[in-house]
């Protein structure tokens, strides 16, 4: 319950605070081609993103338009695409449109996850 913002933003810009991210949306993207399949997908590299690394993209159409945005994470044995919940149907169903023969799985872990945000201001 946020019932003092400007202590909250006082914590926030002096101390530390904690920020409920499960409002997020997920995509869970496996399989052994899931790396070459979605770099050819975003507007930032996938293929030499280091594990436990991630990085923010634009998901793009085959001409180069923006489909979506999505912060991409590598994780060991999938790839996970963090993006606001309105997106994740219409982005789901653009990536799915491109698995063809490619060893690549999509699935929606929206409600299996949930991050929390922390700040905390060193002095």
């Amino acid at each position: 319950m946020f019932d003092d913002l400007p202590g909250e933003i006082d914590s926030l810009l002096h101390s530390a605070g904690i920020s409920d991210l499960g409002w997020r949306g997920k995509i869970m993207v496996t399989g052994g081609d899931r790396l070459r399949w979605l770099n050819g997908m975003v507007s930032n590299t996938v293929q030499s993103l280091p594990e436990g690394q991630g990085n923010y993209s634009f998901l793009l159409s085959v001409q180069g338009r923006i489909q979506g945005d999505s912060y991409v994470y590598r994780r060991p044995g999938d790839l996970l695409l963090d993006t606001g919940c309105d997106q994740v149907a219409a982005l789901l169903r653009h990536l799915d449109h491109f698995v063809i023969m490619d060893d690549v799985e999509l699935a929606d872990v929206s409600h299996h996850w949930t991050c929390l945000l922390y700040t905390s201001r060193c002095v």
